[in-house]
């Protein structure tokens, strides 16, 4: 969701958002192979990543739940996605993926997410996973330079 969508949700008065970022379930890929002709595969790498749409919906005055979603595979991506101020965060393929074994994998890979998680958490200081909205983060020069963008 780009920051125009984003302020007609707010004024709409949606209080949950989903951001959904590029690089988990692809629409326009499924549609593509739905297709027998007019496929449109230039449309399959049009988006914005979780990290930009959360950078983005920080442009505005948000007072709403943030959810992220869309290519988180693992804790460290549940916890940058915090960081940035999501209160939630949707990871549906990576337990998919276990769920599709049996229940005692899908519970193990959800144990190994919290211990990770706990682990993100004592190395950036911080007692609890609901305080990484507060840690002080850097961003690499792709996502700096989206920022100048969209903060002009």
């Amino acid at each position: 969701i780009d920051p125009e969508s984003l302020r007609t949700l707010l004024i709409n008065d949606f209080s949950i958002i989903d951001l959904g970022g590029s690089g988990g379930t692809n629409f326009a890929q499924i549609e593509n192979e739905r297709r027998k002709n007019q496929k449109l595969m230039f449309l399959e790498d049009i988006g914005l990543s979780t990290a930009k749409t959360l950078l983005a919906a920080r442009t505005i005055p948000v007072n709403k739940t943030i959810i992220a979603a869309g290519g988180i595979t693992n804790a460290l991506d549940i916890f940058k996605s915090l960081v940035l101020g999501a209160k939630y965060v949707g990871i549906a393929n990576y337990f998919l993926q276990f769920a599709s074994q049996d229940l005692d994998s899908l519970i193990a890979a959800i144990q190994n997410l919290k211990y990770e998680l706990s682990l993100l958490t004592a190395l950036f200081g911080i007692d609890n996973i609901a305080e990484a909205d507060e840690i002080k983060y850097y961003l690499d020069t792709d996502l700096y330079n989206f920022t100048k963008q969209i903060y002009n």
